[in-house]
């Protein structure tokens, strides 16, 4: 696809993943938009996103009932910090996913991400270890 100066000028000020900006030049991709399992280019090239938007889109991108649920949350309330108080948001969810989790496993500790979940899930772990007897497992 052909660049425009403004986005060369973006790109060298910009970190790439996985590429030198000297590479990703010869051969750029700059989406534009998506929806449902495609990404589009700034030319109007369709791409299949066959990652599904690196594990976060996995419903589609722009699913409308998703799309939906965020304008009725966004409109109610778009974050509550969990240092003073819980969202009645967050209740709701812990309800339903303790309905729908086996036996006793109804403690729920809601996150706000993927990095803070596996952190917090390693610290568990070690403290149970440790609780247990084997502090070095």
């Amino acid at each position: 696809m052909k660049l425009t100066e403004r986005q060369i000028k973006l790109l060298k000020n910009t970190f790439l993943d996985y590429h030198q900006t000297s590479e990703f030049l010869k051969m750029p991709l700059v989406v534009d938009r998506a929806e449902g399992l495609y990404y589009w280019n700034t030319e109007g090239r369709r791409y299949f996103d066959a990652i599904g938007g690196i594990f976060v889109a996995s419903l589609g991108h722009r699913h409308p009932r998703l799309i939906e649920a965020l304008r009725r949350q966004a409109d109610q309330i778009t974050f509550a910090p969990p240092l003073h108080g819980v969202a009645a948001t967050t209740l709701d969810f812990i309800e339903k996913l303790g309905s729908v989790a086996p036996g006793r496993l109804k403690y729920i500790k809601p996150f706000s991400g993927g990095s803070e979940s596996i952190e917090s899930a390693m610290k568990f772990v070690r403290q149970y270890f440790k609780q247990t007897g084997k502090p070095h497992k």
